[in-house]
C-alpha cells in the first residue's frame, strides 16, 4: 500500500495518520447535519459569487447557465467519491473514524511523493480562496469607512512613495430623475433631496483608492480586517462552526436583500442578452465557486458519523446554485455597467442606506467568515502530512495570507485571481483528482492504467 514504509501497520500508532489525531490543533467529530450544510454553503458561496453578475453581462446568461448546471453536478459527484475514497483507507470506513486530511489521502493510494504534489496544489487552491476573500472585504469595510466618516473619508498608507493617503467619494452635482418623478421638481430651487446620477456611481469610483494616481496601498479597511478576521484562524473547525451558522443566516438574509435592490433598479433583459461577447472569464470563474472539493475531508473528518455526506453535499450545491443563477443575473439585469466585484456597486454612495450597510455586513459577515474556515483547512493539510510543527502551521496559515493579499488590493487583480485559479488550479484539484483517486481507491485503477499518475516507490492496492 503507498505511503506505508515496509513493514509498517496502518493500526501502528507511529503511522503518520494516527500519530497526530490527538494534537490540539485539530478538531473532534462534533458537526451536525444542520452545521454540515452550513459549512459547506458557506464554503460555495465564497468571494467568487461576487464576479457573477459581471459574467453574466459578458457573456449572456445561456451558456453560464448551462455551465452552473454542469459544473454543480460533476463538483457534487466529486466531493461525495471523495469522501468514499477516504473511507477506503486501509482502517478507516464510511463512519471515517480514522483522521484522513486531502494530501494523506494520495500519500495511502499513490506514495510520499504524489502526496507532497497534491499538498502544494491544495494549498494554493485554499490560499487563492483566502486572498480574494481577504480583499473582498476589505474593500468594502473602506467603502463602510466613508460610510461612517462624517466627512466620508477614509485612509490608507501608501507604499510607493510611501505617505498617508486619503480617499473621498467624487461629488456630483447632476439630480436622480427616478422613474416616475416629475423633472420639474429637481433642481437649484428644488425643496426635494437630491442624489448622485445612478449611472455614474457604479463605476471605478465608487471604489477607494482605485484611480491612477494612487501606488500600492494599505488601507484603514485592511487594516480592519485583518484584526477582525486573523485570530479566528488560530481556532479549530468545530470551534468556528458558530460564527459559520450566523454567516449562514446572514447570507439569506441579505441574499434577498439584494435581489429586492436589483428589482428597485430595475431589471433590463437588453443587459443580459442570451449570448455575450466575452467568454474568457466564465469557465474559470464559474469553477471557482465550487471550489469547495478540498475542504470535504476536513469536514468529514469533524462531522457526526449520522450526518450524510450525499445529504449534506447535494442539499448545498443545489440550493447554492439557484441562489447563484438569480444574483448573477438579476445583478447583471440591474446596472448597466457592473463593477468585477458587485458589492463595490452596492456599497457605492449612491445606494440606499439599507442596501449599502447590507452590502458591508455581507462582506464582514459572509465574504470575511469564510477565511478562517480556509485557513484552518491549510493548517489541518500542513498538520498531517507531518510538514512542519503545529505551532508553525497555526502562525503561518492565520497570518501569512494577510502579509501578501494587499498586493492584490488595486485594480483588476481580484477578477484575474478569480478567473486563473478556477482554470489552473481549482478544476484539476477538484474535480480531476478526486474522480483518479475514487477509481484506485475501488481497485479499478488495472481497468484505467493510462489515467492514473506513476510514483517512483509506490504500490498501487490490488
Amino acid at each position: 500500500l503507498g505511503g506505508l514504509e515496509d513493514g509498517e501497520d496502518v493500526e501502528s500508532p507511529t503511522h503518520p495518520l494516527l500519530r497526530r489525531q490527538g494534537t490540539s490543533a485539530l478538531g473532534t467529530k462534533s458537526i451536525t447535519m444542520f452545521g454540515s450544510v452550513v459549512l459547506i454553503v458557506n464554503n460555495v458561496s465564497g468571494p467568487g459569487m461576487l464576479a457573477l453578475p459581471q459574467v453574466f453581462q459578458q457573456s449572456g446568461w445561456v451558456l453560464p447557465v448551462v455551465t452552473f448546471v454542469v459544473i454543480c453536478v460533476i463538483s457534487s459527484l466529486s466531493a461525495t467519491l471523495l469522501a468514499d475514497a477516504m473511507a477506503a483507507v486501509p482502517g478507516n470506513d464510511h463512519r471515517f473514524g480514522k483522521r484522513v486530511e486531502f494530501a494523506c489521502v494520495f500519500d495511502e493510494f499513490y506514495g510520499a511523493n504524489a502526496k507532497k504534489a497534491v499538498l502544494l496544489v491544495v494549498c494554493l487552491c485554499l490560499l487563492s480562496q483566502v486572498l480574494s476573500s481577504i480583499v473582498a472585504t476589505a474593500q468594502v469595510v473602506d467603502s463602510f469607512v466613508v460610510f461612517l466618516s462624517p466627512n466620508s473619508t477614509t485612509y490608507a498608507l501608501q507604499l510607493a512613495p510611501l505617505s498617508l493617503v486619503s480617499w473621498q467619494p467624487p461629488s456630483n452635482p447632476n439630480p436622480v430623475i427616478w422613474p416616475g418623478d416629475d423633472p420639474s421638481q429637481h433642481g437649484p430651487n428644488a425643496t426635494t433631496p437630491v442624489a448622485p446620477l445612478p449611472m455614474e456611481c457604479h463605476g471605478g469610483d465608487s471604489v477607494p483608492f482605485q484611480g491612477p494616481q494612487y501606488g500600492p496601498v494599505v488601507t484603514l479597511g485592511y487594516v480592519i480586517s485583518l484584526v477582525a478576521i486573523a485570530p479566528m484562524g488560530f481556532f479549530n473547525l468545530e470551534e468556528n462552526i458558530w460564527g459559520q451558522i450566523v454567516s449562514f443566516w446572514m447570507l439569506l438574509v441579505f441574499t434577498a436583500e439584494f435581489l429586492w435592490q436589483f428589482w428597485v433598479e430595475g431589471l433590463e433583459a437588453r443587459r443580459v442578452p442570451a449570448f455575450g461577447e466575452s467568454y474568457s472569464g466564465m469557465l474559470g470563474s464559474v469553477i471557482f465557486n465550487y471550489a469547495f472539493i478540498v475542504t470535504i475531508p476536513s469536514w468529514v473528518n469533524e462531522k457526526r458519523e449520522e450526518v450524510s455526506v450525499n445529504g449534506a453535499v447535494w442539499a448545498s450545491t443545489v440550493s447554492s446554485t439557484v441562489m447563484y443563477v438569480m444574483v448573477g443575473v438579476m445583478g447583471a439585469m440591474a446596472y448597466d455597467s457592473v463593477d468585477g466585484n458587485f458589492l463595490n456597486s452596492l456599497a457605492s454612495h449612491c445606494n440606499p442606506q439599507l442596501t449599502r450597510l447590507s452590502s458591508f455586513l455581507f462582506a464582514s459577515g459572509i465574504v470575511a467568515m469564510s477565511v478562517p474556515v480556509f485557513t484552518v483547512m491549510m493548517r489541518y493539510n500542513l498538520i498531517m502530512s507531518s510538514v512542519c510543527s503545529d505551532s508553525a502551521a497555526i502562525w503561518v496559515t492565520a497570518l501569512g495570507p494577510f502579509a501578501v493579499s494587499w498586493v492584490l488590493y488595486r485594480g483588476n487583480l481580484f477578477n484575474e485571481v478569480i478567473n486563473w485559479s478556477g482554470q489552473v488550479l481549482n478544476g484539476p484539484v477538484n474535480f480531476m483528482l478526486p474522480f483518479l483517486l475514487s477509481l484506485t481507491a475501488i481497485g479499478a485503477s488495472r481497468a484505467f492504467p493510462p489515467l492514473l499518475p506513476s510514483f517512483p516507490g509506490t504500490s498501487l492496492p490490488a
